[in-house]
């Protein structure tokens, strides 16, 4: 039988085991956290080109020169649903929704403007499934 320090108790979980068993499970947890936050892109800016690309029924056409020279975005694109805009920070986004009115749209830096459309329920909701493609609805 091996030797015991004092206080050990036979058994897995002595003091020799403890410390590499704690470091070895916080290890497999800041893994699996880094993991669910998304890794090496978490925090990383979302464009909106990274968004229209997985939707080709949208037709997007990046217009930033255009679209941005009234609202002052970092990046434009129009399609057949609305205009998608990127800005800086939310508070300008939120401000841009804002003067839009019921014409728009907004989550976080990204702002939607579907003025002078005739959209059906169906491209809406194409239009929200886009700008929200980042949040679980379920």
């Amino acid at each position: 039988m091996p030797k015991l320090d004092k206080g050990d108790k036979p058994g897995f979980f002595n003091s020799k085991r403890k410390l590499p068993f704690a470091i070895a499970m916080f290890l497999a947890f800041s893994g699996l956290t880094w993991w669910l936050l998304g890794g090496v892109n978490f925090g990383a800016a979302r464009t909106i080109e990274d968004m229209v690309a997985s939707n080709p029924e949208i037709n997007a056409l990046e217009a930033t020169n255009e679209l941005c020279a009234e609202s002052g975005c970092l990046e434009g694109w129009r399609t057949n649903v609305g205009s998608f805009l990127r800005f800086k920070s939310e508070g300008q986004a939120e401000y841009w929704a804002t003067l839009l009115g019921d014409a728009g749209r907004r989550n976080e830096n990204l702002v939607l403007d579907m003025r002078d459309l005739e959209l059906s329920f169906e491209q809406k909701k194409l239009a929200i499934e886009v700008l929200y493609s980042n949040r679980d609805w379920y």
